[in-house]
């Protein structure tokens, strides 16, 4: 039988650690702590008591949502997130993604996504948002910034409600494509 993995939501209650049928850093539809399981759609909300997130393997959720009202949070590691799960960013907090990933397109529908790395077309396939024929759409007012200096490849598209790219002082951001 094929296996479907019920959604999480993350916690942090024991760490920092996402990674696969590991650490219990996630909570079930049910409320009950869980592990992560790969095809799960895994959402980050401010309930959580920790919000810096490590990979410590490579994950492969469904989807992935950040719906931080209040808290910012941040993903780092040095694995990622695969199997090109779509990102949407709902909220009006700050998430950051400073790891290398292989996601879906991006929806940024409130709040603030940045990026440390992006792809491009000077040899960087992949980045903190996947490959560059994936694309980054702003609706809602939603954010999209960078870290730091960063050249990108991505599409772009202003939709429903407009949004922003944010360029922090003494970066530079290229855009191409």
């Amino acid at each position: 039988k094929n296996f479907e993995a019920e959604p999480v939501t993350w916690t942090g209650a024991n760490s920092s650690n996402w990674n696969v049928d590991a650490d219990v850093n996630f909570k079930s539809i049910s409320d009950e702590p869980a592990k992560f399981l790969n095809g799960a759609p895994v959402t980050f909300d401010d309930n959580a008591t920790n919000t810096n997130i490590v990979l410590t393997s490579n994950v492969a959720p469904a989807a992935v949502t950040f719906a931080n009202q209040t808290k910012a949070y941040t993903l780092s590691g040095d694995y990622i997130i695969d199997n090109t799960p779509e990102i949407m960013k709902e909220g009006a907090a700050k998430t950051t993604i400073n790891n290398i990933n292989n996601v879906g397109n991006t929806t940024i529908a409130g709040g603030s996504l940045y990026a440390a790395s992006l792809a491009n077309n000077v040899g960087t396939d992949m980045g903190s948002l996947g490959t560059k024929d994936k694309t980054i759409t702003l609706m809602n007012g939603g954010t999209f910034g960078v870290v730091g200096s960063n050249e990108g490849a991505h599409k772009i598209i202003c939709s429903t409600g407009n949004g922003q790219i944010d360029v922090p002082s003494g970066a530079t951001f290229t855009q191409t494509g």
